[in-house]
């Protein structure tokens, strides 16, 4: 079912021009020395963290 849905959101992504980046739930960032599940941070980020993964994104993206 999540393979269809996502199929679905790239069919429509490519007809409307958009670019999509999917950001997996095991992605690891390192912070602080320590590697940290994306999914975890993005449940409760500070700004410290926030910052951290609007950089990544940017990597992911550029």
């Amino acid at each position: 079912m999540t393979a269809y849905n996502d199929a679905q959101y790239d069919i429509l992504c490519k007809l409307h021009g958009l670019r999509l980046h999917r950001i997996a739930c095991y992605e690891n960032l390192l912070l602080q020395g320590q590697l940290q599940k994306i999914d975890a941070l993005l449940l409760q980020p500070s700004p410290e963290v926030r910052e951290s993964i609007g950089r990544w994104c940017l990597r992911k993206v550029g």
